[in-house]
């Protein structure tokens, strides 16, 4: 989920995300370190599962089925802990993010924003209308060029980005705390080396087509 900027400025995901094969290489390499630190990501999800759904987890899926299974419970871990952040904080975990990336960076425009994060700039354009329409972003015009609009947190906003626990953030960071630099590594660089084949495969491309 979520990197890319700098003090500088936001750069390019191309700028360090490996490609397919790349992938493929460091899955093989270090599949056991990988199973293992998603296996703990997916746990966010799967620790309130019933005894009957804990029973299927260890059936022999294979490598590739195993690895999507882990993918899987972390997508619906996210998603849940998304809307329990809506319900206690009044944001959702996209929309928190941006705040604080924008917050972190201020005077982003929604295309360094959209290039930070990974995704389409029309992904953002909901989430930035809501955030927006409540009060707590702003669309400010670059004094540099008329043409440019910048984005910028409100003071109300900044309240709703203050470290928090039942965040999904506070809990990535309790579960990072445990891993060492190489384990850390080696999980960004295949999550992103994923998240890169997933957004240049048929479906991914016809999906960018359709928004």
């Amino acid at each position: 989920m979520f990197t890319g900027a700098r003090s500088a400025g936001p750069r390019s995901a191309r700028a360090w995300t490996p490609g397919a094969p790349e992938a493929r290489r460091l899955y093989h390499r270090h599949r056991s370190t990988l199973v293992i630190q998603l296996g703990v990501l997916a746990s966010l999800s799967q620790a309130r599962q019933n005894k009957a759904n804990a029973d299927t987890v260890d059936r022999p899926l294979g490598p590739v089925l195993d690895f999507m299974r882990l993918m899987w419970a972390i997508n619906h871990g996210l998603d849940r802990a998304s809307r329990g952040m809506q319900a206690q904080f009044g944001v959702t975990g996209p929309q928190r993010l941006v705040l604080r990336i924008v917050g972190s960076f201020p005077g982003l425009s929604a295309g360094d924003l959209a290039r930070t994060l990974h995704v389409h700039p029309s992904t953002l354009t909901g989430i930035l209308q809501r955030l927006e329409s409540r009060g707590l972003l702003r669309r400010l015009t670059d004094p540099a060029d008329a043409r440019r609009v910048q984005l910028e947190v409100t003071t109300r906003g900044k309240r709703m980005t203050v470290p928090a626990v039942g965040t999904v953030e506070s809990a990535i960071k309790r579960l990072m705390s445990a891993w060492t630099e190489a384990e850390l590594s080696v999980t960004r660089r295949t999550l992103a080396a994923i998240a890169e084949e997933l957004d240049g495969s048929p479906t991914g491309q016809r999906a960018k087509r359709t928004k």
